[in-house]
């Protein structure tokens, strides 16, 4: 079997952030699935994460760019989150027990830089030219 034939090893990096994309699929599937025992219907977008995780490490170039979508929304759930806590609006939570309560916006920086850490982090793997060249090889990549 030549090299060209075998499949490129994902880099530490990669396999890490589609593991984070697996945990946090997982975890809204189980929410969903424990919403639907309840006899709720919850539809949470969350679940595609399980997939995007599997694509990324399958090099598929449609699951990366679902994972950029998502991280995508992420900066946009973490800059929304960062307008309530400077705003001092109260951010009411549900956990996953079903428990309700306020999140004091002092926690709220704290928790929205690191979201927001994570988020940039997983998007420069994706965007690492090395971790790209695995999604686009050089045969079909533009000039």
């Amino acid at each position: 079997m030549d090299s060209e034939s075998r499949p490129a090893k994902s880099p530490l990096a990669l396999i890490l952030v589609a593991g984070i994309f697996m945990v946090w699929g997982a975890l809204a599937t189980v929410k969903t699935l424990s919403a639907l025992a309840d006899g709720r219907l919850l539809l949470n977008l969350g679940i595609v994460q399980l997939p995007i995780g599997f694509g990324l490490l399958a090099h598929n170039a449609f699951w990366r760019r679902g994972a950029l979508v998502f991280l995508w929304l992420g900066y946009l759930g973490v800059l929304l989150f960062g307008v309530l806590a400077v705003t001092g609006t109260p951010m009411n939570f549900t956990t996953w027990f079903g428990a309700e309560g306020t999140l004091p916006s002092h926690y709220a920086f704290p928790i929205g830089l690191a979201l927001f850490l994570l988020f940039r982090w997983q998007h420069r793997v994706l965007d690492r030219p090395d971790v790209v060249e695995l999604f686009y090889p050089a045969a079909t990549v533009r000039a």
